[in-house]
């Protein structure tokens, strides 16, 4: 169990600094699971560079105040990759006949991003239970 309550730090609990946290959580998830979802509706042309399109993921550092900070960061990493191969996956799918590499990897990061989103969400049960999230 951390103890930082006694330093000022966060501490294992649900709170309204915790629920705004959470909050832009879920806005950035939104957006992370829209932008996922229309990458294949735009030519390759169209494409941004990947680290572009994954931005609003990289740009969200709230946070980083969270208690759960650890669990966040780890969502966050897992979504900017996925979001930047599936980007590589789209333009190397219409543009390259030996896709398979890129596909795999996307496939991949979207089974870590599953995990990571429901590690997010366990996270926030276990707050707003009482119950220290972090191992």
């Amino acid at each position: 169990m951390r103890l930082l309550a006694s330093c000022g730090g966060p501490s294992a609990s649900w709170n309204i600094e915790e629920e705004k946290i959470f909050e832009t959580f879920q806005q950035v998830k939104s957006k992370a699971e829209l932008i996922l979802n229309s990458i294949d509706l735009k030519k390759p042309l169209e494409y941004e560079q990947a680290k572009v399109i994954a931005q609003p993921v990289w740009d969200w550092k709230d946070f980083e105040k969270s208690y759960i900070a650890p669990i966040y960061k780890e969502w966050r990493k897992t979504t900017g990759t996925l979001l930047e191969w599936k980007t590589q996956f789209s333009r190397a799918r219409i543009q390259d006949p030996n896709y398979e590499t890129t596909k795999a990897k996307y496939e991949f990061g979207l089974e870590d991003y599953k995990l990571q989103t429901q590690n997010v969400q366990d996270a926030i049960e276990k707050l707003k239970a009482g119950k220290d999230p972090l191992p």
